[in-house]
């Protein structure tokens, strides 16, 4: 629980209750909702329930209609005989639809969907239903589903898909369900990415930092890493009970307070920014590419900057920061190291700035800034809401951060899935990690201030 707690986790994807599902050569079901709630409550998590884990197999082994609705039945009832559990987020009919429903149902998935949702509707009526989680974005599949639905009635109230072909496509994906919400006449969803990231990314700390970027600044709800590899592992972000490199990222970023800060990508690099006008403080998590780079912060009092140094961290390398008129720049003093991963290594502290200044930083593409969910301290709504996703940022040569931080939405949920299902989709044995690692996660704090100043300040990595 105690390593669990500094990544304020938010939203978890787990198996059904009294299900037969055995992940990735686990020996026996892991990860029942009923076991898994109560820890999740504890550290202020909300449950996903997979119910197509109900059945064992990869593609799941159906067996008939009426023990489908039998199963159905049995796990919901078995939520409400526990009233000490409160936080179940959606019930998720079936999980990657296109390839894994069940041709001996005898009817295509979109039928299959209406009967589902139906049955889910005769015992629970107001929860959350969430789907149709295909395994990828397909622009005709989900508006076949959404067509179909909504001339059944059956709209999903979060509306989810799985980003497992690189983080390039998150943006472009997104930004076309939005459209065909449009072209359809469906009101906006949430949106869960309730599986991000493929096996040669999960593990790259700077890779699914790009994901959690990307999330950011379209607005996605919530997101899952993938369940690639063993279980009890939070999905590869500890190693026997002690962190990986990727936790350290995801830590960072939890870290983070106030509101999120325009960051604007380049071809290989990207970031998460973050101003606290309570405690004066801005913190920017990046990265991308490896070797020399450059960060620049635009609008931000050279005068204070000179007086304040921003702080550092970026894998094992140290930075210093020289002042151009309105502007501070963090360079590197050597090249980055693929350095083996110090455990307990920690990031610098955000510092504080002085009172009455009202700094904002820019970054890129996100159109609006999002307050992170600090009303949580208070009381008043739902936990912080944060994305998960195992990644890092590099600095790099070649990206940029421009834009306004403007209080808004709240902010993507971290989270993570754990002894859920499959390792694979094809053999049933998990894959092998074939990408190269690349240089650790980069954190910077900074005391940037602009009195008097109304104007956005601008970060930019280049």
């Amino acid at each position: 629980m105690s390593i669990m707690q500094p990544l304020k986790l938010h939203q978890l994807r787990q198996p059904p209750p009294l299900h037969q599902h055995r992940p990735n050569g686990a020996p026996a079901p892991v990860g029942d909702t009923l076991v898994v709630a109560a820890n999740a409550k504890a550290i202020g998590a909300v449950i996903t329930v997979d119910m197509a884990d109900s059945f064992d197999g990869f593609p799941y082994w159906w067996t008939n209609w009426n023990d489908w609705y039998s199963r159905i039945d049995k796990m919901i009832a078995a939520v409400k005989a526990r009233p000490d559990i409160t936080n179940i987020d959606a019930w998720e009919p079936w999980n990657e639809p296109d390839w894994t429903w069940p041709s001996a149902s005898g009817v295509p998935f979109n039928e299959g969907w209406v009967r589902t949702y139906q049955r889910i509707r005769q015992s629970e009526p107001n929860q959350a239903i969430m789907g149709p989680s295909y395994s990828r974005w397909d622009v005709n599949w989900m508006r076949s589903f959404l067509g179909n639905a909504k001339a059944t009635g059956t709209l999903p109230q979060v509306v989810s898909w799985h980003e497992l072909s690189g983080w390039q496509q998150v943006t472009g994906n997104v930004r076309a369900y939005r459209a065909l919400e449009r072209e359809l006449g469906i009101s906006p969803r949430p949106i869960s990415i309730n599986e991000y990231a493929m096996p040669s990314e999960i593990d790259v700390p700077s890779s699914a930092n790009h994901y959690v970027a990307q999330f950011e600044r379209e607005g996605v709800r919530d997101a899952e890493r993938a369940f690639w590899y063993e279980w009890g592992t939070l999905n590869g972000l500890l190693h026997n009970g002690r962190p990986t490199a990727s936790y350290w990222m995801y830590k960072w970023y939890a870290d983070q307070t106030g509101n999120i800060v325009k960051v604007t990508p380049t071809t290989s690099n990207d970031g998460v920014a973050a101003y606290d006008p309570g405690s004066r403080t801005f913190s920017l998590v990046f990265g991308g590419q490896s070797g020399d780079n450059s960060i620049r912060v635009d609008g931000i009092g050279a005068g204070l900057l000179r007086d304040r140094h921003p702080r550092v961290r970026a894998g094992l390398g140290t930075h210093h920061r020289r002042v151009r008129g309105d502007h501070a720049v963090v360079e590197p003093l050597h090249r980055h190291r693929r350095e083996p991963h110090r455990p307990g290594r920690q990031p610098e502290r955000q510092r504080r700035l002085p009172p009455d200044d009202h700094p904002e930083v820019t970054g890129a593409a996100l159109e609006t800034g999002r307050r992170l969910a600090d009303e949580r301290q208070a009381g008043g709504g739902p936990p912080l809401s944060r994305t998960m996703s195992s990644g890092s940022f590099q600095a790099g040569k070649d990206s940029a951060a421009s834009g306004c931080s403007r209080p808004k939405h709240a902010r993507p949920r971290l989270a993570a899935q754990d002894g859920g299902h499959r390792a694979v989709r094809q053999q049933g044995t998990h894959r092998e990690v074939s990408g190269a690692g690349s240089p650790a996660a980069a954190q910077t704090s900074s005391s940037a201030v602009m009195p008097g100043q109304t104007a956005p300040a601008c970060a930019t990595a280049f």
